[in-house]
């Protein structure tokens, strides 16, 4: 018997030979079902939505109480028998409740749901359903597992077969779909989200505001290649767009400065305060601070000589003794020790605290610094020698303080630490205004390691940031001026100026955020929608494609 294809697509199989088309269509019109012309709610599609992974939990639990024999039943009889022998005897007695009776099947519940459903003057739309569909398999959420298991629980409580084994197969395919839905999310998520360079992030979360080229600087793309190779020729402009390009890189440079002092700051748990300009202010601003704080910190500990301070300045004084000091600079060290800390040690019996170890402190590292800096060597090595005292003091101080007395004192030491570095950038800029170029010597300078190991691997302190600032930011904010001047009488640059400048003044406002992912631009927005949304897409995927099987 042939099988037959009707004009729908429907193919009807083992056709009895000598049917004719027309008998057939005759037959299959009155057996194919009738078209639903009821109008469509989005309510009642909820509602229908929301019933099939309701009953298929119900289902569920009733297997599972068939297979342990009916024990599942038996508990919650066992639990409600009291109150059904008394409040509700009483309510039936009442009239408030109907007597009691036995509960149907699950799939006689379905199936009586269903007839009232279809007895309705309106049906149920499919986006209502979808949209019961997600709301009814939700209670899994709280299950344990990933996009895969999250899948295959959405699909086991929206099939409509019946079989463990065909419950299971598309299970397994509703969980590959919701692994498909959330990495398609992602997917496209990392598309849309601008990317930000590692040195971009490094300057603009010490508040370094980049203009659009700075922050497309180190971009891969066509566009931000040419948006950064513009704005380069941009500052020597004459007009509105050359002055805009000027002045944000100008701005850059200055936040540069004022993040480095904002690190050095917030050691100490503060910021350079606005109404201060970078440059020379602003580094004796931090310089101020890191002072105070370590004075502070040294108020509140104590000195007392213990085993193991003896023991370091016994080696101190024996190394000195048979160094290389000349016999001016040994007795300089000896009456050093004597009067900073002998003697004010004696006076309060045999310790320092509080301002005494504060001016003993003082006075070790003033003489220290002075020594250190000094053209001759047996000075410079006096220097190294009070600078070991005035260490083996602290360590003392530390083993013996209040942890937190010793914790302030650590954080007035790492602002010290990056200070040094800060100062030594500025000391060689005009007005205290370094560039990234003069911090990266600097941290260079400063750093003790051996055959400076720490710059070498990338772990020296601000190197970082220094780096950032090189890759990302100029050397220099523009042009000179010459280039400038000579524009200024030429007709060209200006009309290329004038006509720049809308769509330049706009990149300053658009570009710069997206670069940096911050709040704003609608693609980095969509980008962090998707990104929270990728979970969902491991619930959504499977359930729009069991519809599609449910609906076969």
């Amino acid at each position: 018997m042939p099988d037959v294809r009707m004009p729908d697509g429907t193919i009807i199989r083992n056709v009895p030979e000598g049917t004719t088309r027309a008998q057939l269509q005759v037959r299959y019109s009155k057996a194919a079902p009738k078209a639903d012309s009821r109008p469509t709610s989005f309510w009642q599609g909820v509602k229908q939505g929301v019933a099939t992974p309701l009953y298929n939990m119900a289902r569920l639990v009733e297997t599972a109480d068939d297979a342990v024999g009916g024990a599942l039943k038996s508990v919650g009889n066992a639990i409600s028998a009291p109150l059904d022998a008394t409040l509700g005897r009483a309510l039936e007695a009442a009239g408030l409740i109907p007597e009691k009776q036995s509960f149907p099947t699950v799939n006689a519940a379905e199936a009586a749901f269903k007839k009232r459903q279809a007895a309705k003057p309106v049906r149920g739309s499919k986006v209502g359903e979808f949209v019961g569909n997600v709301a009814g398999t939700l209670p899994t959420a709280a299950l344990p597992g990933g996009a895969f298991a999250q899948g295959a629980y959405s699909t086991g409580l929206l099939t409509n077969q019946r079989e463990p084994d065909l419950i299971a197969a598309e299970m397994a395919v509703g969980g590959a779909l919701g692994k498909v839905g959330e990495k398609a999310l992602k997917g496209i998520a990392g598309k849309i989200a601008p990317k930000a360079s590692e040195s971009l992030r490094q300057l603009t979360h010490r508040g370094v505001r980049v203009t659009p080229g700075q922050a497309t600087r180190e971009s891969q793309n066509l566009p931000g290649r040419f948006l950064t190779a513009f704005e380069d020729r941009a500052t020597s402009l004459p007009g509105p767009t050359g002055q805009l390009a000027r002045a944000g890189r100008e701005r850059a440079a200055q936040d540069f400065v004022r993040g480095s002092i904002d690190d050095v700051l917030g050691e100490l748990g503060k910021k350079l305060p606005a109404d201060i300009p970078v440059g020379n202010k602003a580094v004796g601003y931090a310089q101020k601070a890191a002072g105070s704080a370590y004075d502070d910190a040294l108020v509140n500990m104590r000195m007392v000589p213990d085993d193991q301070f003896k023991q370091e300045i016994a080696q101190l004084v024996s190394g000195v003794r048979g160094g290389d000091l000349a016999a001016p600079q040994l007795k300089q060290f000896q009456q050093i020790v004597q009067n900073s800390l002998i003697r004010r040690a004696n006076a309060k019996g045999g310790t320092l605290a509080g301002d005494n170890l504060k001016t003993v402190m003082s006075e070790l590292r003033k003489k220290a610094s002075n020594y250190s800096s000094s053209t001759t060597a047996s000075e410079r090595e006096l220097g190294e020698a009070i600078t070991n005292l005035a260490e083996y003091i602290e360590g003392a101080a530390r083993r013996s303080s209040p942890k937190v007395s010793v914790a302030a004192l650590d954080a007035a030491d790492r602002a010290y630490a990056k200070l040094v570095r800060v100062e030594g950038a500025a000391k060689n800029a005009s007005g205290g205004l370094f560039t990234p170029g003069q911090l990266e010597s600097a941290v260079r300078q400063a750093d003790s390691s051996v055959r400076k190991r720490a710059i070498a691997a990338g772990r020296g302190l601000m190197q970082d940031y220094a780096e950032a600032g090189r890759k990302i930011l100029p050397s220099a904010t523009g042009d000179s001026g010459t280039a400038g001047r000579e524009a200024m009488w030429q007709v060209a640059p200006w009309l290329f100026d004038l006509a720049a400048y809308a769509p330049y003044k706009a990149a300053t406002a658009v570009v710069p955020p997206m670069a940096t992912r911050q709040a704003g631009p609608v693609s980095t927005s969509l980008a962090d929608l998707l990104n929270t949304a990728a979970p969902v897409g491991s619930r959504t995927v499977p359930i729009v494609a069991q519809g599609l099987l449910n609906d076969r």
